[in-house]
């Protein structure tokens, strides 16, 4: 144990896991939560949500790592009309996460946690309570909600309730 400590977690592993969840009419709001370095969320005329979960993880050895990126999860749970999804990692090494979810532009997205890069476009309405980071909302026929504390933000949303900075 003693060289383990020395050495620390050296390798390496990293795996993408596409879901498609199915909906239901009834289903109206999409929010997210858990901690990503990169959330992207996009709006399309479909009727499932295509959620690509890239883990990376880090281990003593090559084995630990991949073992982490597998127990690595994206929970998600329906509580009509809402369908949640936030992430689960292991208690060792270090897991980092990039989310990109495909969802039906007829819905309100909501996400209850940012990250350092969000995405958001051509989707119903956007809440975010509390937003850091470079956060970019774009083509939103319906209202835009945030808090948004630090880090640059672009928003080219017609209904915002936001000042519309420049998206360059």
């Amino acid at each position: 144990h003693i060289r383990r400590e020395m050495r620390g977690s050296r390798a390496r592993a990293e795996d993408t896991k596409v879901t498609r969840i199915q909906l239901d009419a009834a289903t109206t709001e999409i929010r997210i939560s858990g901690t990503y370095v990169e959330l992207s969320i996009t709006g399309e005329d479909r009727s499932d949500v295509e959620a690509r979960f890239h883990v990376t993880s880090n281990g003593y050895d090559e084995a630990e790592a991949k073992g982490y990126v597998a127990e690595t999860e994206l929970v998600v749970d329906r509580a009509s009309p809402v369908l949640r999804m936030t992430s689960k990692y292991p208690q060792g090494g270090r897991q980092q996460s990039k989310l990109t979810l495909l969802v039906p532009n007829r819905l309100l997205t909501r996400i209850d946690q940012g990250s350092p890069r969000t995405s958001i476009v051509n989707v119903a309405a956007v809440e975010i309570p509390a937003m850091r980071g470079e956060t970019s909302i774009k083509h939103i026929p319906g209202r835009v909600t945030m808090v948004h504390r630090g880090g640059h933000r672009c928003s080219e949303a017609s209904q915002a309730d936001l000042p519309n900075p420049s998206c360059a």
